[in-house]
């Protein structure tokens, strides 16, 4: 839906509607695109000769994404970086499938990237990373889990958290994309 935004030389702008009607007056375009905020709405404001082009755009008119979270739950912990790096690969692989899928997908493996847990030093810190996930998979919808998911510690306390709220945890990615697809078409979301 677009909306003009005409400068009226006199310190206001007046908001043209789609059909030609004034929607409003305000002091400036970011008054005017304020109007519009909302959690499910872009508001681009693009100048023009005329003053503001204003394009109203609801994010669901944008995507196919479907309106749940997936956390993506591994190993990350191993004894080398060579290893490290491929329990992030593994787990950023399933992520994309995901996010390919049209489920935004959680990878905590890419989240903490820079931490490299390879040595017990620095503990409290990997801890604080470890209650976070646990926090990140309280706010997820399903979680999948990738290769080496039974020797993982942490892999195990997020898949209990997330057995615990009642959420689906699935170990083949593409179980995951069917099943999660299949309920928002049969049910709308629920």
């Amino acid at each position: 839906m677009e909306y003009r935004l005409i400068d009226t030389g006199d310190g206001w702008f007046r908001l043209i509607g789609p059909n030609g009607e004034q929607v409003g007056t305000y002091t400036s375009a970011r008054d005017a695109a304020s109007r519009f905020d909302g959690p499910d709405v872009v508001v681009p404001v693009t100048p023009t000769d005329y003053g503001y082009l204003i394009k109203v755009v609801r994010i669901p008119e944008l995507t196919d994404m479907l309106p749940v979270l997936a956390y993506v739950a591994g190993p990350l912990r191993a004894a080398t970086p060579a290893l490290v790096d491929e329990n992030n690969d593994r787990a950023a692989a399933i992520a994309l499938r995901l996010w390919e899928a049209g489920i935004p997908a959680v990878c905590p493996h890419r989240n903490t990237d820079l931490v490299r847990p390879v040595k017990a030093d620095g503990y409290e810190k990997l801890c604080d990373w470890l209650a976070g996930d646990l926090i990140m998979v309280a706010r997820s919808d399903l979680l999948v889990l990738a290769p080496g998911w039974e020797g993982s510690v942490g892999t195990l306390r997020e898949r209990k958290r997330m057995i615990m709220k009642g959420g689906p945890v699935y170990v083949d990615v593409a179980q995951a994309i069917v099943e999660t697809r299949a309920r928002f078409a049969t049910k709308g979301g629920g």
